[in-house]
Order: structure tokens, then sequence, then C-alpha cells
């Protein structure tokens, strides 16, 4: 809240760490396995284990980042604006339950999703 009400390069900074924060710490692998079942408890009662860019919530996370850094005026520029835009119509959906095959995740999805994350990335290290 702080970066949003100062605004300018603190909100720029704010973005920017957030979208290295989404590029750096969760994996790009594809596993077979449920990843909620990868995960564990760590000794302060955290789930770790499943920080993965094949999960929903992610993508959900990475698309409304996104949409906020455009809505705050920190992402400009008509040919990212589009690229994110066509990046949140993917049409991303969530199962319930067992994986299917309209849920799982491709290595495309991936790159997809780390092509904008580049995109950005490079726009907000330019702002700074």
């Amino acid at each position: 809240m702080e970066a949003r009400q100062e605004g300018g390069a603190k909100l720029t900074q704010y973005y920017l760490n957030r979208f290295l924060h989404l590029r750096d710490d969760f994996k790009d692998d594809l596993p077979q396995e449920k990843i909620s079942d990868l995960e564990t408890m760590d000794e302060r009662g955290l789930f770790t284990g499943g920080n993965y860019k094949c999960r929903m919530n992610y993508i959900v996370g990475l698309s409304l980042a996104l949409q906020g850094a455009v809505d705050d005026g920190v992402i400009v520029g008509e040919e990212l604006i589009k690229k994110i835009g066509e990046f949140r119509k993917q049409g991303w959906k969530a199962g319930h339950g067992e994986l299917t095959k309209l849920t799982r995740r491709t290595r495309e999805d991936i790159d997809m999703m780390n092509r904008i994350l580049a995109d950005v990335i490079q726009f907000l290290e330019t702002k700074k």
C-alpha cells in the first residue's frame, strides 16, 4: 500500500520485485504427480514444496500482478499492454480433484509465462 500511495519509482520497484519473485522463486518443472502431494509442512507449520509455475494459484497471481501494474500506470506502452491482454485471455483452466488433459500445463504454457515475465521485467528495469 505504501508503494501505491507514493507511486513513481517506489511503485515501479515494488512491481519489479514482485515479477522477479514470480520468475526466480517458482519452478518451471511439470511434475507428473499432483503438486499438492509434493508439499510438506515445515517446522513453522507452513506448506513448502509447491512453488511451481504450473499451479493455477501461480497463474492467477501472475495475471493479477500484470493487470495491477497496468492499472497502476507502471506498465505503459500499447505493445506490452497488448501482450499482457493476450496472456490473460489464454483461458487457463483449473481442475477439481484429478488433473485432466484440460488442466495439465504444458512446456509451451511455462514458456509463455517466462516470456511475459521477461518482457515485463525488461520494461521495468529500463524504467527505473
